[in-house]
């Protein structure tokens, strides 16, 4: 299966389903719905692709749920509106204990490598877990603690296409201010989204997220 069979595959799934939608927080922030489509598409055509790997690779994907060894030196960049999409989750999504304990790991983030967002090896703000966290698989052998994969094993390494970067980042660019096709296109060609992210590792979270020490 080619390029243009794996694009039409992916936008007729897109027609045929629907992500999950947050309709009242949706209509009082439009762009939480652009930032939850750019997912949805990349999520889509990631499990097309994804299928297509596996058949050419004859391999296993090593990726899973509990895996977290991403999670555990993470080097995430993050877009603004990823950056907002963590706020609204965490604030106003997680339950009442996992958030406590979202909080404590925020507040103490700096004496660890690990994730802040990551419990006992899960992802606790998965639905809107940054792109950077979305696009690298790997397959044969889980990673191995500590393991960096782009060194011991690059052949295992394996990250959607360019084109459906293209889609994904056109869900985007619009909240920038960029819209129009050539203009979109320029934008990424130009790795606009790339130049503007920031070190999701270096972001108050405590203070974005609300997790002041008295509360």
């Amino acid at each position: 299966m080619g390029k243009a069979s794996n694009r039409k595959k992916t936008a007729k799934i897109l027609r045929s389903t629907d992500r999950v939608r947050y309709l009242e927080d949706e209509e009082a922030n439009p762009w939480l719905t652009a930032l939850l489509n750019a997912y949805h598409i990349q999520e889509t055509g990631i499990a097309v692709e994804l299928e297509e790997e596996k058949k050419k690779r004859r391999n296993k994907l090593a990726c899973g749920r509990g895996c977290g060894t991403c999670c555990q030196r993470p080097i995430i960049p993050v877009t603004e509106p990823e950056i907002r999409g963590i706020i609204w989750y965490v604030s106003t999504k997680l339950p009442g204990e996992l958030r406590e304990e979202v909080k404590t790991q925020v507040l103490n983030r700096h004496k660890s490598l690990m994730c802040p967002f990551c419990v006992e090896g899960v992802c606790s703000m998965y639905p809107v877990r940054p792109i950077a966290c979305r696009i690298l698989h790997v397959f044969g052998e889980p990673c191995r603690p500590n393991e960096d994969t782009y060194l011991t094993r690059p052949r295992d390494m394996w990250s959607h296409s360019r084109d459906l970067g293209r889609r994904t980042a056109f869900a985007l660019l619009p909240l920038y201010g960029i819209t129009g096709k050539n203009n979109m296109e320029q934008a990424f060609n130009a790795r606009f989204l790339n130049d503007n992210t920031r070190s999701m590792l270096e972001q108050p979270w405590d203070k974005l997220c609300g997790f002041g020490q008295g509360q």
